[in-house]
């Protein structure tokens, strides 16, 4: 029983690596985030006659998933079939070993049941403690990204600790001053830019003057808010509140 012991649990570890793992890929949009996007807009997708484009993007979002499903699932089947056949198989071999020592009279019927549940459930708590093993790993993964952020460098210069720049009373006097932005993960779909007699985003508000943003998903309604609030840094042009330019300003 002890001989099959290495045999159990390194199946069980084989099986606990291919069923607590997770595909390895990288995709600019997750097919979650697509179909919630879909459902939010339904509206825009029937009135455009985008449901075909729409569902052909989302398949191809689930391919790189059901690819590696397909692997897996081989994997696991495989790692599976090994971790019955040692358990099995060991059950056949303490049991053929014991009882033949049984009939020899040197082992007692107690002793045997006693050294086989013993060796043979340790030897599962041992093989599925893999399982935590993956776990861990994944935990240790998230704090060290989580301390990579709060440790690291402010890429946008941005430090929300620094004491310089102004600390103006707001008035509420905006203006966008000819504001070009594209989002950095899709600089070839700029939302504001010039075209033409336009050149970006122009736009003056008034202090406790109230405006409303209108038109299609998209076109930037939230976006100038984002801008407004310092989420992103326009490409060119300003913004500025009662004539002072927002990068200037403490935060």
């Amino acid at each position: 029983a002890m001989g099959c012991v290495p045999l159990i649990i390194g199946s069980s570890l084989i099986q606990s690596r291919y069923a607590s793992s997770e595909p390895k890929t990288t995709r600019a949009i997750s097919p979650a985030t697509l179909l919630e996007r879909a459902f939010g807009d339904l509206a825009v997708l029937h009135a455009y006659g985008l449901q075909t484009s729409v569902s052909d993007k989302y398949s191809s979002c689930l391919e790189p998933d059901v690819q590696y499903k397909k692997r897996q699932s081989c994997y696991t089947g495989m790692a599976y079939g090994l971790s019955q056949f040692a358990v099995f198989g060991t059950f056949a071999l303490v049991f053929w070993a014991g009882i033949k020592l049984m009939l020899k009279g040197r082992l007692g019927f107690t002793d045997f049941f006693v050294a086989l549940l013993a060796i043979m459930f340790s030897s599962f708590g041992v093989g599925q403690s893999g399982a935590d093993f993956s776990s861990h790993k994944i935990g240790l993964d998230a704090a060290w990204r989580l301390f990579e952020v709060s440790d690291g460098i402010v890429d946008d210069e941005d430090d929300p600790l620094c004491q310089e720049g102004s600390r103006p009373q707001i008035e509420g006097n905006v203006k966008f001053d000819q504001v070009e932005f594209a989002y950095p993960t899709r600089k070839n779909a700029p939302v504001y830019y010039t075209h033409g007699h336009r050149q970006g985003l122009q736009l003056d508000i008034d202090s406790k003057m109230s405006v409303a943003f209108t038109g299609m998903s998209g076109c930037g309604k939230s976006t100038a808010l984002q801008l407004l609030l310092r989420f992103y840094r326009v490409d060119s042009g300003a913004i500025t509140v009662d004539g002072v330019n927002i990068q200037d300003i403490n935060i």
